[in-house]
């Protein structure tokens, strides 16, 4: 289970898995949330695909069949379109995209789903990763 709290360690409102806790403590330390603060906008941030994690801006590539999926299709609110290729019959056949979303293993597992039809373009750490996964897999 997820709770949203402050992580005093770091400095900033996190999510916290309760079950991967070891220990807590109780303090008088109080925290009070920033006026501003939005969970639906913080969620929105910083978790993709059912995972946790800092936000970051992804632009991918993705060609052929798949690259009408995502033009019909909004995977995440901060999804948008770079560019659109047609081919002469029309068809999409190239779409780019840019979001906002959190790093890690979510953004990961979305990008495998897609292969072969799909190329990170940024950031460079993501593409890295993915060569990485694709270069240590055992099909």
């Amino acid at each position: 289970m997820i709770r949203i709290g402050y992580d005093h360690r770091n400095a900033r409102i996190s999510p916290f898995s309760l079950d991967h806790i070891k220990s807590i403590r109780i303090t008088r330390e109080t925290f009070l949330r920033p006026p501003d603060f939005n969970l639906r906008v913080f969620l929105t941030d910083n978790c993709f695909n059912g995972i946790h994690g800092d936000s970051i801006k992804v632009k991918l590539k993705i060609f052929g069949v798949t690259a009408g999926i995502f033009a019909e299709r909004k995977f995440h609110p901060s999804q948008k379109t770079v560019s659109l290729k047609k081919s002469k019959d029309r068809r999409i056949e190239e779409i780019e995209i840019e979001m906002r979303v959190a790093a890690g293993r979510g953004l990961e597992r979305f990008v495998l789903g897609w292969l072969p039809d799909i190329e990170v373009v940024a950031p460079d750490s993501l593409r890295l990763k993915i060569k990485e996964i694709i270069g240590s897999s055992k099909f």
